[in-house]
């Protein structure tokens, strides 16, 4: 469950009435929302993970433990297709070889 029983499905509670424009809202997306935050998680258990996390100095705060195989599936997925073999210029995209040695055989300029 990865909602907060907040109020954010009736933020446009809060919309200035300067921003007054066309809006385009979608009355079965909005519902679908309202429905996901109601059966979210309370704020006061939300709310005790983050500062328990933030006191641990943790990197990451996982709010519900369902999400937390899906991302190190993600994070495992993103790092395999970087393999350790690649130069650093090739990983940041410089892609042809060509242009990777013409970088590496310019002269070096000290300022």
């Amino acid at each position: 469950m990865l909602f907060v029983r907040t109020r954010i499905a009736d933020s446009a509670r809060n919309r200035p009435a300067r921003a007054t424009g066309p809006r385009t809202e979608v009355p079965a997306a909005a519902s679908q929302l309202a429905a996901l935050v109601s059966s979210g998680r309370e704020p006061d258990e939300v709310a005790e993970k983050v500062m328990r996390a933030i006191q641990e100095n943790e990197l990451y705060i996982f709010t519900d433990p369902e999400y937390r195989s899906a991302l190190e599936e993600r994070f495992s997925a993103n790092t395999s297709c970087s393999p350790s073999a690649l130069s650093p210029l090739e990983i940041a995209g410089f892609a042809s070889k060509r242009r990777i040695a013409k970088i590496a055989t310019r002269p070096y300029v000290e300022l």
